[in-house]
């Protein structure tokens, strides 16, 4: 007993030795903290293109109609799993052709250690539309991973029984901060009865890969020291 006993306390000691992956902390992740009709939620910045012929083409901060936090009625259709609310964008439409303009939504994200590789993970879902089959793109730092097109609603409107689509993509950190963005952009033009068309989001998620192996092998050289040094 004693025996098991010192060999709890030294697996103990050397867990306690091996350094914990930092995990970055994002701020109003499911979009839960302000409430429904919020527009550009805590935390974030929401960014649309307005006019796309300008070089470089413009853009500016956005506040309702853009990106919007809703619960049922707009959100209407698929179900999450966090919360009761999602946020949306809406990809504007410009001139007289009503041509869609791509709007994102971002955050720098601290808390990130150099060189680790993290999971980033999120749930989105388009808004059911007379031809709504938007286009999402995800950045860290402005360079694309991940990116789902043309991807349908995954109920009928007003139907909430399927799961959100789930995306993700590995990210090896090189600085302590990152900037995480979303950009939706609908499928072509939309004339102006059909302007309700976007992009759900909701639970984002940034976890360090599992460090199991590491912790198990750094265990068992504790033990095997232990034993060592009981013969």
């Amino acid at each position: 007993m004693r025996v098991a006993v010192t060999f709890i306390v030294a697996a103990v000691v050397c867990i306690a030795a091996v350094p914990l992956t930092a995990e970055p902390i994002v701020v109003n992740p499911s979009f839960e903290d302000d409430g429904v009709n919020t527009t550009t939620p805590t935390g974030w910045t929401a960014i649309r293109r307005w006019a796309p012929e300008a070089v470089p083409p413009a853009e500016e901060d956005i506040g309702w109609g853009g990106a919007q936090v809703y619960d049922g009625g707009f959100w209407d259709n698929g179900i999450t799993s966090d919360g009761d609310y999602v946020l949306i964008l809406e990809p504007g439409a410009w001139g007289p052709d009503y041509i869609r303009n791509p709007i994102w939504i971002e955050q720098e994200i601290a808390g990130f250690a150099i060189g680790e590789t993290y999971t980033v993970g999120f749930s989105y879902n388009a808004r059911t539309g007379l031809e709504n089959s938007p286009t999402l793109t995800v950045y860290m730092d402005g360079v694309q991973q991940f990116q789902d097109v043309g991807f349908n609603n995954v109920d009928p409107k007003g139907v909430q029984l399927t799961d959100f689509y789930t995306g993700s993509f590995d990210y090896t950190a090189t600085a302590a901060s990152h900037t995480l963005r979303f950009e939706a952009l609908a499928d072509g033009p939309s004339p102006p009865d059909n302007m309700d068309e976007g992009v759900f989001f909701d639970d984002v998620t940034i976890v360090p890969e599992p460090g199991t192996f590491v912790l198990l092998a750094a265990l068992g050289l504790c033990a095997l020291a232990w034993w060592k040094r009981r013969r």
